[in-house]
């Protein structure tokens, strides 16, 4: 930040639409979420309106990105985890953090869906609670969990920034 505030420059945060719209069984994904928008928002304020700096600090916000984040992650239900449909590529994330870079940006949505979870949680939140619930059956596979443990505790194998559905 002593670089940026002398030089000027971007900032760039990864978020999510989490942050503002929430997910079933996602609960402390979207905690973790709300901490890195309110920690960006107050920098933002703190960095450009208090100290007058030249930076530009902007918050990207994908909906669910076709990652392995399922796979990876620690899992406690009896089923194989999913995201939410429909996924975004990991490369329309990358796009918009370059993009941010070189033209700025506040807060990025980054899908079409990010777009409307976020507007419908705004306008009319409780239609957004019932609507929200019902996407929450559809983000457990058939089959029991193929990695129930995660890797938490060692390295997954791919390296692949994809996860296994199809977008």
């Amino acid at each position: 930040m002593p670089y940026l505030k002398k030089y000027g420059g971007a900032l760039i945060n990864v978020g999510s639409e989490t942050s503002e719209a929430i997910v079933p069984l996602l609960g402390m994904y979207s905690a973790s979420k709300h901490a890195v928008k309110g920690f960006t928002d107050a920098l933002r304020v703190e960095v450009q309106e208090f100290d007058k700096a030249p930076v530009v600090i902007t918050l990207i916000q994908p909906s669910a990105v076709n990652t392995p984040f399922p796979q990876h992650a620690k899992n406690y239900m009896d089923k194989e985890p999913k995201l939410p449909p429909p996924l975004i590529n990991p490369e329309q994330v990358a796009e918009a953090i370059l993009k941010a870079a070189t033209e700025g940006g506040r807060d990025v949505k980054v899908g079409a869906m990010a777009i409307v979870n976020t507007t419908i949680s705004k306008l009319a939140p409780s239609l957004g609670d019932k609507m929200f619930a019902r996407r929450g059956s559809g983000q457990r596979e058939r089959i029991p969990p193929l990695h129930p443990h995660s890797t938490l505790y060692e390295p997954g194998e791919s390296g692949s920034a994809h996860g296994h559905a199809s977008s």
